[in-house]
C-alpha cells in the first residue's frame, strides 16, 4: 500500500487501531490509484497525493459518523450565502450524504492547498470536475457498507464529551485546526513554517518542542483557518455550542470597527450583503459612516481644537458632513476637507468650495479589469499579469471636478 495506516492515523485524534481505520486506509489508497491516473497528477507531489486522499477520506468518515464538521460548513455557509456550496448548483442536495456537489468543491479546496506549482485552477476546470467525480462514483459506491468511525464520533459528537470543560474544548480546537479534514489543509504549510522557525530558534530537542507548542498555540487562538476563514474558537462554538477557553495572555485590543461591526452582526466575523442599498444602510446606519455621524464628529473636534485647519475623513460620506460642520461653525479661517471614495456629493462639495478634495477609488475600471481578467483565465488559462495588481487612486479637486460622475473619472 502506497498510505499506510500509521500515515492515516497521524490525522486522527485518537491513537488506537480500529477496523473501521484499517478499512478507511484501504479505501485512501484507492483513492490515491484514482488521483494517480488523473490528469491532474502532475501538480501534486508523492507527499501531498498521500495527504489529499487521506483528507477525501476524512470527509468520507466525517459523513458516515455523523461527527458534523461538513455538515456545519454547509449550515453556516447557506446562512452567510443562501446557498448550500460555491461554484456548483445543488438542487438535488442531500444532506448528511455523500454528494458529487461535495467532492467538486471540496476537491477544488484541497488542490488549492496542495498545489505543488502554486498555481489558480479554476473550480470549474474539466480536469477537477472529472477527477472529484470519478472519485465520488468510488464513495457512492461504498457509502451503503462503510463503517462508521467510533473513536471520532467518541472525540467529536458534543453528547459524548464534557463540553464545559476548557481542556475538552481546546484539544477539540487543536485538532480541527491542524489535523481534520475541514480547516488542516489550509494550516499544513503554516505548520511546516512553525517547525522550521522553531528548529532555528532553539538549542536541543526540549527548547525546540516548547517553542514549537508555543508557535502552535498563538496561531490556534489568532489565525483564521479553513474554506469559510473563522477562527478556531468559532468552529467550536458552531460544533459544540460552546465558548473557547481564553487564551491566559493579555488579549489585544481590538479595533473599533471590528467591535463595531461584530456588534451589528450579532458576533459573526463575515457578512453577506446581496445589494448596493443593503450595503450603503450598513455601512451608515451599522457601521456609523454615514453623514450625521461625520458631522457628530467634526463638531466634537471643532470644540476641542478651534484652531485646526484640515479634516481627513476616510469616506466622503462622512467627509460631507465634517464639510457640514465646519459651514455651520462659521470659523475665522479655512478647514481642508478631504474624502475618500469619489462620491457626486463629495464632487459637489469641492465644486462649492466646501471640501479641498476626495481620492477617487477607480471601483468602474477595477471592476471591468476584474471581469475581463476572469474571463481571461476561464477561457485561456492565464491572464497573463500578476495575481495581485495596485490601480491607482485619482485626486479629485475644483480643476477636475467636472470630469467625475458616479465613481467614473473621464479622462
Amino acid at each position: 500500500m502506497n498510505i499506510t495506516l500509521q500515515q492515516w492515523l497521524s490525522r486522527q485524534p485518537y491513537t488506537q487501531t480500529t477496523d473501521s481505520d484499517r478499512y478507511y486506509t484501504q479505501l485512501a489508497n484507492r483513492v490515491y490509484d484514482l488521483v494517480k491516473i488523473s490528469p491532474l497528477k502532475e501538480r501534486l507531489t508523492e507527499e501531498a497525493t498521500k495527504s489529499l486522499c487521506c483528507d477525501v477520506v476524512g470527509y468520507f468518515a466525517d459523513i458516515l459518523s455523523g461527527t458534523g464538521l461538513w455538515a456545519t460548513f454547509l449550515s453556516y455557509h447557506r446562512s452567510l450565502y443562501g446557498r448550500t456550496l460555491p461554484f456548483f448548483p445543488a438542487e438535488n442536495y442531500y444532506d448528511g450524504e455523500v454528494n458529487r456537489e461535495d467532492l467538486r468543491v471540496l476537491f477544488w479546496y484541497l488542490l488549492c492547498t496542495h498545489d505543488s506549482l502554486h498555481e489558480i485552477l479554476s473550480p470549474l476546470d474539466n480536469r477537477l470536475i472529472t477527477t472529484a467525480d470519478t472519485i465520488y462514483d468510488l464513495l457512492e459506491s461504498e457509502y451503503e457498507t462503510a463503517p462508521d468511525s467510533p473513536l471520532l464520533q467518541e472525540f467529536c459528537l458534543p453528547e459524548l464529551n464534557d463540553t464545559d470543560d476548557p481542556e475538552a474544548r481546546y484539544r477539540f480546537a487543536e485538532w480541527l485546526f491542524w489535523d481534520s479534514f475541514l480547516l488542516g489543509p489550509s494550516n499544513r504549510s503554516l505548520a511546516r513554517q512553525l517547525s522550521h522557525e522553531a528548529q532555528s530558534k532553539s538549542h536541543g530537542d526540549k527548547e525546540r518542542i516548547a517553542k514549537l507548542g508555543e508557535l502552535r498555540r498563538e496561531s490556534l487562538y489568532t489565525l483564521p483557518a479553513g474554506p469559510l476563514a473563522l477562527f478556531a474558537h468559532e468552529w467550536v462554538s458552531l460544533l459544540w455550542q460552546h465558548t473557547f477557553p481564553e487564551e491566559a495572555e493579555e488579549k489585544k485590543e481590538l479595533h473599533p470597527y471590528y467591535r463595531q461591526f461584530t456588534r451589528e452582526t450579532g458576533g459573526m466575523p463575515v457578512k453577506y450583503i446581496d445589494s448596493y442599498s443593503k450595503l450603503d444602510k450598513f455601512l451608515t446606519e451599522g457601521m456609523q459612516w454615514g453623514e450625521t455621524e461625520g458631522q457628530s464628529k467634526a463638531e466634537t473636534i471643532l470644540q476641542q481644537y478651534p484652531d485646526i485647519t484640515a479634516i481627513v475623513c476616510g469616506n466622503d460620506t462622512m467627509a460631507c458632513g465634517a464639510a457640514a460642520a465646519v459651514a455651520a461653525a462659521n470659523l475665522d479661517h479655512d478647514v481642508y476637507i478631504i474624502g475618500v471614495d469619489g462620491s457626486n456629493d463629495m464632487r459637489d462639495n469641492i465644486k462649492d468650495g466646501k471640501a479641498l478634495a476626495t481620492a477617487l477609488q477607480q471601483i468602474d475600471k477595477i471592476t471591468r479589469n476584474a471581469v475581463t481578467q476572469a474571463n481571461d483565465y476561464l477561457t485561456n488559462g492565464t491572464t497573463g499579469l500578476e495575481e495581485k495588481q495596485l490601480v491607482d487612486c485619482v485626486v479629485i479637486t475644483k480643476d477636475n471636478a467636472d470630469k467625475l460622475d458616479n465613481f467614473v473619472f473621464a479622462e
